[in-house]
């Protein structure tokens, strides 16, 4: 079974994006069908302005499948030759990254981008603790390799909230630690995720104050062939079906007319600064700055989280991939969605991917980095001073992949 994504009219602000419940949602099913492999490549770059860049990314993480007693088929995917694909270095978060996974076991494969806000505690501490969840929620496993759409963004967004208050509870007692040399969430002993860093005041230099930032969350996860997309905020995912850009994501802003009347519902205000809407933080007596914020969902900000002007709820698509159609996928912070246009970007990998077709298999296995770093630079040469992250995702369908007897769990492991 395959579905189509509708792409109704919309308000600029929230142009291509289906309302929340218009989203085709598949029926539960277990065979649809899936990329013979599929190759992930991110890059980063810090703003002009800013010192050092406050975004953490996941590239392509891979996590076993645990269906909690129900039973895997023995024979998941075509068999294929992993000698024919070396998997890369799983890569850090501010330098571009390339990883292959082989579609041969039931994993789920994780991508995430975490746009910090105020500082980069939230975001370090959110790409931790989010990948620690979904590892750890079964019942998203169950969604997803049972092809339950419900289940799955129910699953999503309990992860989220979890995070979200985890996060809250840190900021309400800690303060923020210098932060480590960036890089993907480190492994504990049997090969499980370790936990998340909390901001700890062990490390913090006296009079440090607490770190009351915040960050936006873009998940993705794949399992064979059904993707979930989850964002809170303003960073973007962008689908290429057949050469058109399918947006899979909502921007969440200020912007939003459904935004910013809740916003009013909860007391806040929202006023234009800078040629963005932003929501204003509660007054705080004796301080002689109020805090704004474009956005209008996010992982910690507890100045807005106190009152409900900010939200963790995120958005979730689950879109059954289609063969042969769906070709790549574009995760990336607004730093590069301010400035370029969906088609724009979808058009600019496709030119990468189009140079790296010619190539041999191993060269071929850098396009999804190389389409990366061309993203950055468009961005660049747009005039983008913000902090820019983006990770490309690309599906390769097989011969055998689009006869659709493939099941629905995941990619094979890669070199991590």
């Amino acid at each position: 079974m395959t579905a189509t994504v509708a792409v109704p009219s919309a308000a600029p602000n929230d142009q291509l994006w289906p309302s929340p419940g218009r989203w085709p949602t598949p029926a539960p099913q277990r065979n649809y069908p899936c990329p013979s492999a599929v190759y992930h490549g991110s890059a980063q770059v810090t703003g002009l302005l800013k010192s050092k860049t406050q975004d953490y990314v996941l590239t392509g993480r891979q996590i076993a499948l645990d269906l909690a007693g129900e039973e895997a088929p023995d024979s998941l995917f075509n068999e294929r030759s992993a000698s024919n694909l070396a998997a890369s270095a799983a890569g850090c978060s501010n330098g571009p990254l390339s990883t292959i996974d082989i579609l041969t076991t039931a994993s789920l494969v994780v991508t995430g981008v975490f746009d910090g806000h105020g500082g980069d505690c939230s975001a370090r501490y959110a790409q931790e603790a989010m990948l620690g969840a979904i590892a750890a929620d079964r019942r998203l496993h169950a969604g997803l390799g049972g092809g339950d759409a419900d289940v799955t963004r129910t699953a999503l967004k309990a992860a989220f909230a979890r995070v979200d208050a985890d996060l809250l509870a840190l900021q309400e007692t800690c303060e923020c630690e210098p932060a480590p040399a960036r890089g993907e969430p480190s492994r504990g002993q049997h090969g499980g995720l370790a936990a998340p860093s909390p901001p700890s005041a062990s490390s913090s230099a006296p009079g440090q104050p607490v770190c009351h930032d915040g960050t936006t969350a873009l998940v993705t996860v794949q399992l064979g062939g059904l993707l979930a997309v989850a964002n809170a905020g303003d960073s973007r995912a962008v689908l290429c079906r057949e050469g058109q850009a399918v947006r899979l994501s909502r921007d969440h802003t200020p912007a939003l007319r459904s935004e910013r009347e809740r916003i009013e519902a909860a007391g806040g205000q929202v006023v234009t600064a800078r040629g963005a809407a932003r929501v204003l933080a509660p007054a705080v007596q004796g301080a002689s700055t109020v805090k704004a914020l474009s956005v209008s969902r996010s992982l910690g900000d507890p100045d807005f989280k106190a009152t409900g002007l900010l939200i963790s709820e995120p958005d979730v698509a689950v879109v059954p991939l289609v063969a042969g159609q769906d070709s790549f996928l574009i995760s990336a912070s607004d730093g590069l969605w301010g400035l370029v246009g969906d088609q724009e970007a979808v058009d600019a990998v496709a030119v990468v991917l189009a140079e790296y077709a010619r190539m041999s298999a191993t060269a071929r296995s850098g396009a999804a980095k190389a389409a990366a770093r061309a993203l950055l630079k468009l961005a660049q040469d747009c005039g983008s001073v913000d902090d820019i992250t983006v990770v490309v995702t690309v599906f390769a369908w097989g011969a055998a992949s689009s006869g659709g007897s493939a099941s629905a769990a995941g990619t094979a492991p890669r070199g991590t």
